[in-house]
């Protein structure tokens, strides 16, 4: 369950970085989205808005 919580806190954040950030840590908006995706919760707490 721990494993589970900070992959989806992970996501959390990454979904709050703006482009600039994303390109600081090695990601395109494409893979951060991607990513993002794959938390179904996070997608029902609340819809992803690209920061750009």
């Amino acid at each position: 369950m721990t494993f589970w919580l900070r992959r989806r806190r992970t996501r959390l954040h990454l979904a709050q970085l703006t482009e600039e950030q994303l390109r600081d840590v090695g990601l395109t908006p494409e893979m951060a989205e991607r990513e993002i995706g794959k938390s179904r919760l996070l997608m029902l707490d609340r819809p992803y808005q690209p920061p750009f």
